[in-house]
């Protein structure tokens, strides 16, 4: 079907009023895609800033944890420092008690040498002895 040009003024003014109703429409358009990408944005500028937000280090939480770290630490090692002073005081004890061992010992060889000595100047004594 084939359109032909308006023939009359009534024609003409319904086509005028027509495309003014497409024009206020694509006028309508353009505000709702402006107000739209307006909306848009500020929302991406605050997906933006929760995200921000988000990558910031927390260090009310970190403190937490170094905290609780530290005091399990420190009651992992109590017992074993306490241990180990024990270990120390006995390695002490020990090794006193082989420095008096050892000094008997050295004290016995020597009273033992002088015997010995002692004796064999009284056996060579009488030996010479006719």
């Amino acid at each position: 079907m084939a359109r032909t040009l308006p023939e009359n003024d009534a024609e003409i003014a319904a086509l005028q009023q027509r495309m003014a109703g497409v024009e206020n429409d694509i006028h309508d358009i353009k505000q709702s895609i402006a107000s739209g990408r307006t909306e848009t944005l500020s929302a991406l500028a605050a997906i933006q800033s929760k995200l921000e937000s988000r990558a910031a280090p927390q260090w009310q939480a970190l403190g937490v944890v170094l905290t609780f770290c530290t005091v399990v630490g420190a009651l992992a090692y109590w017992p074993i420092r306490e241990g180990m002073s024990d270990t120390r005081s006995l390695l002490k004890e020990v090794q006193q008690g082989s420095v008096d061992r050892d000094r008997r010992l050295w004290d016995n060889f020597m009273e033992s040498r002088s015997r010995l000595d002692k004796l064999d100047g009284e056996w060579r004594a009488m030996i010479r002895r006719p």
